[in-house]
């Protein structure tokens, strides 16, 4: 089992899908990661959506990032979440050329999981995939009234959005490759993803999410 602490946040900037180009995609992970005082490689963008907001907020259209900093352990976690406050996020984008964002959802510590299987000789090839094979993320939802994001390396998962759970829940995401369609000459056209547990009853319709 390997663990990785990250620290998610959600931030809406006033920029358009199409004007968040690779190039200022790179200038935000490298203000992100100036304010972390980390490498711009550990700063990832998770997921862009658009945003159109009916209520009075600073920015009223623009998009969100669901974004996460890589760090070494929860108590630089706890360091970095109070580092990332919007007079801060904003100083950079500033700085940058960057237009003025909003926090949606505050920093949050996360210890993430990665089960990985064992190899072995008998083993087939894996499927091309862009995640390892038998990856595994949980996350213990105990805030029952916000949104919370449960996501592989590479974006794929579920967003829990608030009031989805009645109580309080551990929820898991796992990718596996050995399907028996490897078996059969048969090729997959995406990973195969299990969630879990099973039986879990939702009070509101879940939100599949893929890296954009």
């Amino acid at each position: 089992m390997i663990e990785q602490t990250v620290v998610k946040m959600v931030i809406r900037i006033a920029m358009n899908k199409e004007d968040f180009t690779t190039d200022k995609q790179d200038s935000f992970k490298r203000g992100l990661a100036d304010i972390a005082g980390v490498a711009k490689e550990s700063v990832r963008i998770i997921r862009i959506s658009s945003q159109d907001s009916t209520r009075c907020h600073l920015l009223a259209r623009g998009i969100s990032l669901s974004t996460e900093v890589v760090v070494k352990d929860t108590s630089q976690g706890a360091s970095v979440a109070l580092q990332i406050t919007p007079t801060n996020l904003n100083a950079q984008m500033s700085k940058l050329g960057l237009p003025q964002v909003e926090v949606l959802q505050s920093a949050e510590v996360v210890v993430v999981q990665f089960a990985v299987a064992a190899s072995s000789q008998t083993t087939p090839a894996p499927l091309s995939s862009s995640v390892p094979p038998a990856v595994m993320v949980s996350k213990t939802i105990e805030d029952i009234h916000n949104e919370h994001a449960i996501l592989l390396s590479n974006g794929q998962g579920v967003m829990i959005p608030s009031g989805l759970l009645s109580t309080a829940a551990t929820i898991s995401v796992e990718v596996k490759l050995w399907a028996p369609a490897a078996q059969n000459n048969m090729t997959l056209k995406s990973d195969v993803l299990y969630f879990s547990p099973s039986g879990t009853t939702f009070m509101k319709p879940v939100n599949w999410s893929s890296i954009l």
